[in-house]
């Protein structure tokens, strides 16, 4: 067995071995004959560590140099391992394309010295052995080569990669399992589509995956189904950088393009804290709905767990409940970001953040009043509006959930968080401006999720501006709700308020008019959509 022997390169002439050990940025071994060896890239990575990079040395078996802080690392010309891999497969991984790691090691070469750089190597014919056992120990010689090609053309690279190299070592150490080899290959397919990641950042969202839990499942006997966690929402990335460039609000570009590529952050600029709470007692006497709730919400991707522990530093828990939606039997669960009272997420989110403005229902008039008596509506409604926006990994300790023992976390923005509505009201001002750069023939209007269409009598324009927000929601990936889309119609109801726009009249529809509390809900609804004066549970005015 050969032995190994830490060397460092930073110097072509002739220093110490302390010299060189003390200027290591990149560790190779040798053998008995001066020859590099992977095992002892392998073994000596196995040591590296964040800020430095511990050394073993040869000599008789035992002897460990000090831990040092490298310089910024330069690759060694006495190294042969970048040599064992092919010119091709070297090309592509300086191209940071992803390579299968166990291949590295199917490579070798027979009667050649190759310990010498030469322009024949690549010549040479190679061989192809049995793919080997995916072990750590394989895994920690492959990376070896795959560092040492990195640092022949990066070489600052490589406190990084010892980073890399220790972090998925030491997951090993302490959980074994296949969570390592899941991240680590992740990690670096998702590398080859994201120039901007580097080796020593972690990868929040596939670390939760695969080795906040110990690559294992929270528990053998969780209620949950296991669902492979899917992207939330599947927009149409290149579509959407494409009408972007064009948009001229500057802040808001960036933002929107950044939020659906990263995730949006969550503005919290309060304490770091671990903390839970208990959930809502709607919750407590409904535990079927909430299972389902929650189920549904793992299958689409937009929750993560379960986990049997905190899967995240300061991880913070806030309630759950459940209230009834509008159709008889049918409820919405809700996290209470608002919990407790003066200390909650909400509370500490950054001034300014959540302030929002929204169209009038008066606006809505106006657009009818303008197109004429007889004006023709129509309105469509995004599914799901909300959890259509990612939310960055690093704000998924915000959004914590503990049910049945187990704890989860929302990866999209919740209705329960108090700068949902601003982020989304951003994304829908832009998808209606995009929708009038198309110039349709009708005229139309958002609020929020609503967004509403109008035409003048007996044409095609509202139709036509419909199915225009239609084929941009399609380009975009927009999903919306079919069963919301209403009209072209003379009288439809918006926002909670009917438009009839033959007779020019507005009222509230009759399922609104109930003994228990009709003028009520009638006041509520004015401070929502504007200043008109409400003398009766019925009429509200003539507007032509």
């Amino acid at each position: 067995m050969a032995s190994a022997k830490a060397i460092a390169g930073l110097g072509a002439d002739e220093q110490s071995a302390s010299s060189r050990r003390a200027g290591a940025g990149q560790v190779l071994g040798q053998d008995t004959n001066g020859s590099p060896t992977a095992q002892g890239d392998a073994s000596a990575l196995r040591a590296g560590v964040a800020d430095g990079v511990s050394l073993h040395t040869a000599a008789g078996g035992s002897d460990r140099a000090n831990s040092v802080r490298p310089d910024p690392p330069l690759l060694s010309g006495r190294s042969s391992l970048a040599w064992r891999v092919p010119l091709e497969a070297r090309e592509r991984i300086w191209k940071r394309e992803f390579i299968d790691i166990f291949s590295l090691l199917t490579f070798a070469k027979e009667g050649a010295d190759i310990t010498v750089p030469s322009k024949e190597v690549d010549k040479h014919k190679w061989k192809r052995k049995v793919k080997p056992e995916e072990s750590i120990d394989n895994w920690l010689e492959a990376f070896a080569m795959l560092s040492t090609v990195i640092m022949e053309k990066f070489p600052e690279q490589g406190p990084a990669l010892c980073k890399y190299n220790r972090v998925i070592y030491e997951e090993y150490t302490r959980n074994g399992g296949t969570g390592w080899l899941n991240y680590d290959r992740e990690f670096r397919q998702k590398m080859e589509q994201a120039p901007e990641m580097a080796w020593d950042c972690r990868e929040i969202e596939l670390w939760v995956q695969y080795m906040g839990n110990g690559g294992r499942p929270a528990s053998s006997d969780s209620a949950f189904t296991k669902h492979k966690q899917a992207r939330p929402f599947y927009f149409k990335q290149h579509t959407l950088a494409h009408i972007l460039k064009d948009y001229p609000r500057p802040s808001e570009r960036v933002m929107l393009f950044r939020g659906f590529s990263e995730g949006f952050r969550i503005p919290y600029a309060g304490p770091s804290v671990t903390r839970e709470a208990n959930n809502l007692q709607s919750a407590k006497e409904a535990p079927g709905i909430v299972q389902e709730k929650l189920e549904m919400e793992l299958q689409l991707g937009r929750v993560a767990g379960p986990f049997a522990r905190p899967p995240l530093p300061n991880f913070i828990v806030s309630p759950l409940g459940i209230v009834p939606k509008k159709e008889l039997g049918k409820y919405r669960m809700i996290h209470h970001l608002s919990y407790p009272k003066g200390a909650s997420v909400n509370d500490y989110l950054e001034e300014g953040s959540c302030s929002v403005s929204y169209a009038s229902f008066d606006e809505a008039v106006d657009l009818v009043r303008a197109a004429g008596i007889g004006a023709l509506m129509a309105k469509a409604d995004i599914e799901s509006a909300f959890r259509l926006l990612p939310v960055h990994p690093g704000s998924f300790h915000l959004l914590g959930m503990k049910w049945a023992g187990q704890y989860f976390y929302d990866k999209c923005m919740p209705m329960g968080c108090a700068v949902s509505c601003s982020l989304f009201e951003t994304f829908a001002c832009f998808l209606e401006w995009a929708l009038k750069e198309q110039k349709p023939p009708g005229s139309s209007l958002h609020y929020l999720d609503d967004f509403l269409f109008i035409g003048k009598a007996g044409s095609d324009e509202c139709r036509a501006t419909l199915n225009a927000f239609e084929h941009l929601s399609r380009a975009l990936g927009v999903p919306l709700a079919p069963e919301k889309t209403q009209g072209p119609s003379e009288c439809l109801t918006f926002l909670g308020i009917e438009i009839d726009s033959t007779s020019g009249i507005c009222r509230l529809p009759e399922d609104k008019l109930k003994p228990s509390g009709g003028t009520t809900a009638c006041r509520n609804r004015a401070s929502r959509v504007g200043d008109y004066e409400y003398r009766s549970p019925r009429k509200r005015g003539i507007f032509f």
